[in-house]
């Protein structure tokens, strides 16, 4: 377990700044998985960027999953809201 990782369970008050967070946006990526337990263990989470959100929402979700989980719990509501998603059947 990595210093950091320890200090999550047994500090529950800590502020954990993440910078470069646009990085996040891939939720399979092996960054994203070591980070989203991290931030959304934190008393808070701090999320920084320099570089624009592109006008892709898609891309916010895993941040907004990492600072409030319970606002979206899942792609498909967050995507039914702010992507115009529908879910489609797969048959094929």
């Amino acid at each position: 377990m990595t210093a950091i990782a320890h200090l999550s369970w047994t500090c529950p008050h800590f502020s954990l700044p993440q910078d470069e967070s646009h990085y996040l946006k891939n939720s399979k990526a092996k960054r994203t998985a070591a980070a989203l337990p991290l931030l959304q263990g934190a008393a808070r989470a701090i999320l920084l960027s320099g570089t624009p959100a592109l006008s892709r929402p898609v891309e916010l979700f895993t941040q907004i999953q990492a600072i409030n989980p319970k606002l979206f719990p899942n792609f498909m509501v967050y995507g039914k809201r702010f992507c115009a998603g529908v879910q489609v059947r797969s048959d094929r």
